[in-house]
C-alpha cells in the first residue's frame, strides 16, 4: 500500500469509529444519522432484510419503511416503534439494551463495505512487512461487533497460525475508538505486553507501528500452544454435561462466533427436558464437552455466572435460540470422534440428545473413552490433592511488573497470574483464590507488599535482636522472605534433577506497590541474579557472596517475581534501568466494558478530561473503584467518596478544575462553599 492509501484509510477508520462512538452512547444522534442516510445508503439493507423475519429483525424492516418513504425519525416515534415490537417479546430484547444495538445494520452493513476494504489491505501489508505471510492468522471485528450487537470500537489481531484463535494467543493488535487508533502487542485478557500507543489520524506512524510490530516478532513465531500432559480436573460439586451444536456443522462462521463469545447454545424449541436443563438447571462451575454433529468435538467449557439470554438474530439469521455463557477450559487436541461411532448412548456424540448429564458411575467410561484420548483431560469426582507440575508448563517471564493507574485490577490479576504459572490451567477467580491461599500455605507462593522503609536485610538476609533473651542483648541471623523461597526452589530444582520421581515446582514471589520501596537498595546484588540467563543452571550462571555467609547465593529458574506498580505514584520512566531491563512490564488501564453503562460513560468522560489536562495515562482512575463483589455500587456515593478525592489529590485541591472535569458529563458536581461538601445529581441526557 502506498503512503497515502494507509494515511486515508486511518482517517477513515478514525471518522468512522468517532461518529458511531457518537450514536452508541447518545439516542439523538443515532437518530440524526438514521436520519441523514440515503435511498442508496438504505436500499440495499432493505432488500438484504426482505425475505428475513425475526423480533429484531421486524423492528428494522418498519424503521427502513419509514425512513424510505421520506419521512424523519423523532426519539418519540423511534420509542413508539421499539414499544411495539418488544412489547409481549421482552426477553428477545434482553440482549439489545443499547438503542444502537437494535439499528447498526442500516449504518454498518454496507455503509461500511469500504472500511472493511482497506482493513483486509492494511492486515495484508502489516503481514508482508513482517514477512509473516503463512506463519500467522489475523481476525477483524468491525463495528457490528463480535456478538453482532453492535460495538463503538472495532479491531483486528494478528497471532500465531498454530493457535486456535486469538484468545488463545499473543496479538499484534490494532483498535478504533472515538476517533483514536491504538495499537500494541496483547494477550487476552486485558494485558498489553507493549503498548498501547494512542494516536489519531493526524499522529499516527505506520512505521513506528511496523517498528514496535518487529520487536516482538519473534515472540509471535514461538508463541505456539503447550502440549499439555493430562489435566485433572476435580468436580467437586459440580456436574458434567455434553451438549451438542450439531446445527451449526457446516457453518464455520457461526460456530466462529459462538466460540469467540463464550457461549454455549441451544434452542428453545429442543425437546423440553433439555431446554429446561439449559435454562433453569446448569449452575456456575458445572462442565460441559461440545460436539459439532456427530464426529466432531470442539472443547472443554465450564458455565460462568448469570442467566441465559437470546443469541441476536444477525448471528444465526433465526429466532429463538438461547446462549449462556461459559469459560472455554481445553480445546480437542484429537477433534475427530469417528472411532467412538459404535457407541449410541446420550452421553456420546452420536447419542441423539443436545444437552445430557454424564452420570457419575459413566464417569470412568467417558474418561476413557471421551476425555482421555480426546481432551487430554480426566475428570475425577471429589477434589484432588495439589498435583506436582513439570517442566510442560507454559513459558512464562521469570519477572514481570504489572503497571498501571489505580484501581484497574493489577493485585486481583497476580492472583491468576501466579496460579497459572504454578498450574498450567486457568480457572475463575473465585477458584484462583482458593488455589493461590493453598499454595501460599505449601510455601510456592509468597505476597508482600513494599513500602519506605522496607531494606535489604527483610527481602534477603540480615541480623535482629533476640527478643527472647531478656538478660543480654543478642543478634540472630534473619533469612528475609525472598532468601527463604529461592532456598526451597533450590533443593526442588535440584531434586527434580537427579530423581525422575520429583516433578518441578514454580515458586511465585508477588511484591505489591514494587515502587515504594527503594527498589535499588531493597534488591542490591540481586538485580544481576534476576536475569533469566544468569539463575541456577542457565549458561551465564552466576552466584554472589552475602556477607556472613559460607556459601554463595545464586537464584534457581523455577522462582518468578511478579510485581505490581501504582503509576499515579511513580511513573516507569523514573524506575531504576537496571531494573527496567530486566522485567517484562505489562500494562493495566481502565476497561469500561467491566462495569456498569451509567458507571462506564462517567469513568470514561472522567478519564478523558483527566488524561487532557495531565497529558499521560498514569493518573486515570480505574474500573476497579465502580466494582464491588457481585452487586455494583452507587455510582453517585462511588463519586462522592472515591473519585472526588482523588482528583482533589490529583489537581492540588482546587475544586474549581474537579467541577470542570465533570463539565459536559451526565453529572453536575459542585462544591458547597457553605456547607464544605460536594453536590452531586445526575442529569438525563439530551
Amino acid at each position: 500500500m502506498r503512503e497515502d492509501e494507509i494515511k486515508n484509510g486511518i482517517q477513515l477508520m478514525n471518522n468512522a469509529s468517532k461518529e458511531i462512538s457518537k450514536c452508541y452512547m447518545n439516542k439523538n444522534a443515532l437518530i440524526d444519522k438514521l436520519n441523514s442516510l440515503s435511498y442508496e445508503e438504505l436500499a440495499p439493507v432493505e432488500k438484504y432484510y426482505k425475505s428475513k423475519s425475526g423480533v429484531i429483525v421486524d423492528l428494522r424492516k418498519e424503521v427502513l419503511e419509514y425512513l424510505l418513504a421520506e419521512n424523519k425519525l423523532d426519539e418519540e416515534t423511534l420509542e413508539g416503534l421499539i414499544l411495539k415490537h418488544r412489547t409481549g417479546k421482552e426477553k428477545q430484547y434482553k440482549s439489545y439494551q443499547n438503542p444502537f444495538s437494535i439499528f447498526f445494520p442500516l449504518i454498518t452493513l454496507y455503509g461500511h463495505n469500504p472500511h472493511r476494504e482497506f482493513i483486509t489491505q492494511f492486515i495484508d501489508e502489516i503481514i508482508e512487512r513482517l514477512q509473516l505471510k503463512g506463519k500467522v492468522k489475523h481476525k477483524f471485528v468491525d463495528f457490528q461487533g463480535a456478538r453482532q450487537l453492535g460495538s463503538d470500537r472495532s479491531w483486528l489481531a494478528i497471532y500465531n497460525g498454530k493457535q486456535k484463535s486469538q484468545s488463545t494467543g499473543l496479538q499484534l493488535f490494532v483498535d478504533f475508538n472515538n476517533g483514536k487508533i491504538k495499537y500494541g502487542v496483547y494477550r487476552y485478557p486485558g494485558i498489553y505486553i507493549n503498548g498501547p500507543v494512542e494516536r489519531d489520524s493526524a499522529t499516527f506512524d505506520f512505521e513506528s507501528m511496523i517498528s514496535l510490530f518487529e520487536e516482538h516478532k519473534e515472540s509471535i513465531l514461538k508463541d505456539e500452544p503447550v502440549k499439555d500432559k493430562l489435566l485433572t480436573i476435580p468436580l467437586e460439586d459440580n456436574r458434567l454435561f455434553k451438549i451438542s451444536h450439531g446445527s451449526f456443522n457446516t457453518n464455520n462462521e457461526v460456530l466462529e462466533i459462538i466460540a469467540e463469545n463464550n457461549w454455549i447454545i441451544i434452542h428453545e424449541t429442543t425437546n423440553k427436558g433439555p431446554t429446561e436443563l439449559f435454562k433453569n438447571e446448569l449452575n456456575e462451575g458445572d462442565y460441559l464437552y461440545i460436539s459439532i454433529g456427530n464426529d466432531e468435538l470442539l472443547s472443554i467449557v465450564k458455565v460462568k455466572s448469570g442467566s441465559w439470554k437470546y443469541v441476536p438474530e444477525d448471528v444465526v439469521n433465526e429466532d429463538g435460540w438461547l446462549y449462556r455463557e461459559v469459560e472455554y477450559i481445553k480445546s480437542a487436541i484429537k477433534p475427530d470422534s469417528s472411532d467412538l461411532k459404535e457407541y449410541t448412548e446420550l452421553i456420546y456424540p452420536r447419542g441423539n440428545s443436545t444437552l445430557t448429564e454424564i452420570d457419575p458411575e459413566k464417569l470412568d467410561e467417558a474418561n476413557d473413552r471421551i476425555f482421555k484420548p480426546h481432551f487430554g483431560v480426566e475428570f475425577v469426582s471429589g477434589k484432588t490433592k495439589s498435583q506436582r507440575q513439570d517442566g510442560n508448563l507454559k513459558e512464562f517471564p521469570c519477572n514481570i511488573i504489572l503497571y498501571g493507574p489505580p484501581g484497574t485490577g493489577k493485585t486481583y490479576r497476580t492472583i491468576d497470574l501466579a496460579v497459572e504459572i504454578i498450574k498450567g490451567n486457568k480457572a475463575s477467580h473465585q477458584e484462583n483464590k482458593e488455589v493461590f491461599d493453598v499454595l501460599r500455605k505449601e510455601g510456592q507462593i509468597e505476597f508482600i507488599t513494599f513500602h519506605q522503609n522496607y531494606s535489604y536485610e527483610d527481602f534477603l538476609i540480615g541480623i535482629r535482636p533476640d527478643l527472647d533473651e531478656a538478660s543480654t542483648l543478642k543478634f540472630r541471623r534473619r533469612e528475609g522472605i525472598f532468601y527463604s523461597m529461592c532456598k526451597r526452589a533450590e533443593q526442588n530444582y535440584l531434586q527434580s534433577q537427579n530423581q525422575t520421581e520429583v516433578s518441578l515446582n514454580r515458586y511465585v514471589l508477588i511484591i505489591d506497590e514494587i515502587n515504594r520501596a527503594n527498589i535499588s537498595k531493597v534488591f542490591g546484588e540481586l538485580i544481576t541474579l534476576l536475569e533469566e540467563d544468569k539463575r541456577i543452571g542457565a549458561k551465564n550462571e552466576l552466584r554472589v557472596s552475602i556477607p556472613g555467609e559460607k556459601a554463595y547465593f545464586g537464584i534457581p529458574p523455577n522462582v518468578y517475581v511478579i510485581g505490581t506498580m501504582n503509576t499515579a505514584d511513580k511513573s516507569i520512566a523514573m524506575i531504576d534501568i537496571a531494573l527496567r531491563r530486566r522485567f517484562e512490564f505489562i500494562g493495566y488501564f481502565p476497561d469500561y466494558n467491566k462495569v456498569d453503562e451509567l458507571s462506564g460513560d462517567i469513568l470514561k468522560h472522567v478519564n478523558t478530561e483527566i488524561y487532557n489536562r495531565k497529558k499521560s495515562a498514569d493518573y486515570l482512575i480505574g474500573h476497579g473503584y465502580f466494582m464491588n463483589g457481585d452487586e455494583p455500587p452507587e455510582t453517585s456515593k462511588v463519586l462522592e467518596n472515591k473519585v472526588i478525592p482523588l482528583l482533589m489529590e490529583y489537581f492540588s485541591g482546587k475544586t474549581e478544575v474537579v467541577e470542570e472535569i465533570f463539565k459536559g458529563s451526565e453529572w453536575s458536581v459542585k462544591y458547597d462553599t457553605e456547607k464544605y461538601g460536594w453536590e452531586i445529581k445526575q442529569q438525563l441526557k439530551q
